[in-house]
């Protein structure tokens, strides 16, 4: 479950992923495909490489873990998958036009825009498409417009 949920990506929106599949709708160009899909493929090998120990530590866990060593080590995994999107957002918005970005839906423009970036950064409330921390283990609350995340 824990690599389902952050082993294969991350806590955020991926929006290289999304633009790929929004190419035809977005009339991207060969070569702005291929360098989204080439910067695409850098952030899934850097996601993994994020988050593999993470979901390693966290699969050793016994119930009576520390909450708090938890929460900070998935805190840090969080704003590192953050930090890596932000370093890569505007080569990504750089690559597409005025008229393409405007076609993005807003959850994946959001995911280029630095100011979103880093207000979801240290947090869960928002950005996480995945879950957080809740007593117990990890849980997540779907709500219009993404996954609205209770930490207790």
């Amino acid at each position: 479950m824990l690599n389902a949920m952050y082993g294969s990506g991350s806590v955020t929106i991926n929006p290289m992923a999304q633009i790929l599949r929004q190419q035809d709708s977005l009339q991207l160009t060969g070569p702005q495909a291929d360098s989204i899909a080439t910067m695409n493929r850098q952030f899934l090998i850097r996601q993994v490489a994020i988050w593999a120990p993470v979901v390693k530590e966290f699969s050793k866990l016994d119930d009576r873990y520390d909450q708090d060593i938890a929460y900070n080590r998935y805190r840090k995994a969080r704003e590192a998958s953050i930090d890596l999107l932000r370093t890569m957002a505007p080569a990504i918005r750089g690559l597409l036009t005025d008229e393409q970005r405007r076609k993005l839906p807003p959850i994946v423009a959001s995911h280029l825009d630095l100011r979103y970036l880093s207000s979801i950064r240290s947090g869960t409330v928002g950005g996480g498409q995945f879950g957080g921390f809740v007593s117990g283990g990890m849980n997540a609350v779907p709500a219009a417009g993404g996954a609205t995340i209770i930490i207790r």
